[in-house]
């Protein structure tokens, strides 16, 4: 029979099987494997977020959407709004799909999207225009 290895220990041998392979590779496509793997864990993570909607959407959602429509046209407009609304939390705020933007008294939006950006014109301007294409009820 094997012995179970506790978590500590089994993250502590990938850490450093990463390593030695990172360790054997030219210096310039370090940046491009860890965005790579960055980018995989973040679709992973969206993947995740879209496959609750249907059953156990994140409160924030259902406060700012409105509960997912049964009608199957009506649902993917939803779907397709609350992906964004995720990619949103899980590209710029880094924040785990469930976990809140803002305390529970702040706004469903703030909840949802985190605070509005002060000024349009900065990194944040994709989450103005979400703000807006959402205010205005129109598919994202």
């Amino acid at each position: 029979m094997g012995t179970l290895v506790p978590r500590q220990a089994t993250v502590g041998l990938l850490h450093a099987a990463e390593t030695n392979h990172l360790a054997r590779q030219p210096t310039g496509t370090h940046a491009r494997e860890r965005l790579t793997l960055l980018r995989a864990a973040l679709a992973r993570q969206l993947d995740t977020a879209a496959a609750h909607f249907a059953h156990h959407p994140a409160g924030y959602l259902t406060a700012l959407l409105g509960d997912r429509p049964t009608n199957p046209n009506q649902a993917s407009t939803w779907d397709q709004q609350a992906t964004a609304i995720e990619h949103h939390r899980h590209h710029t705020l880094g924040l785990p799909h469930g976990t809140p933007a803002a305390e529970p008294t702040a706004p469903p939006r703030t909840q949802a999207l985190g605070p509005p950006p002060a000024d349009p014109d900065d990194r944040q301007h994709d989450l103005a225009r979400l703000q807006n294409t959402l205010d205005l009820g129109s598919g994202l």
